[in-house]
């Protein structure tokens, strides 16, 4: 799977969930009311909506830190993550939930995903091409100095 589409089902499954009922009932009822907010004003609103998900975001990155230092990393090699999507895959919700909790829930990879996913479906949310972004970044990261003149 591409990373384009990775991030529109991150976003996708995120509104499933809920994760922006709040925002979007919020900027829809703002929308709807008769001049009291301006675009500035709603504008504000969104920048404290994606504020929350960045600390979502770092939260998420501090569980990582967190399973990196108590030593919790998935262990189950390629194998394991095929034997987990073919069990995904057969149908068997009860078993594949089980299997997940037992070998990589709250592993410092799971941790990692989480992340991922939060950072992908915001940036689906606000209409950041983050791909291009990424690919830009790693071009200008490639005439940079050595640790980018940093000590580490």
């Amino acid at each position: 799977m591409d990373l384009k589409k990775i991030i529109e089902q991150a976003n996708e499954l995120a509104n499933e969930k809920g994760f922006w009922e709040d925002y979007d009932n919020m900027i829809k009822k703002m929308k709807g009311l008769p001049k009291q907010f301006s675009e500035e004003d709603i504008d504000r609103i969104k920048m404290a909506f994606y504020n929350e998900k960045i600390s979502l975001i770092s939260s998420e990155l501090g569980e990582a830190t967190e399973s990196m230092r108590i030593g919790k990393f998935y262990k189950g090699g390629e194998e394991g993550i095929k034997t987990l999507f073919e069990i995904a895959n057969s149908g068997k919700d009860f078993q594949f939930h089980a299997a997940y909790s037992t070998h990589v829930k709250d592993t410092f990879e799971d941790e990692i995903a989480d992340s991922f996913i939060r950072l992908c479906d915001m940036c689906q949310k606000m209409g950041i091409d983050i791909e291009s972004f990424v690919r830009l970044k790693m071009e200008y990261n490639k005439m940079r100095d050595d640790k980018h003149g940093k000590k580490f």
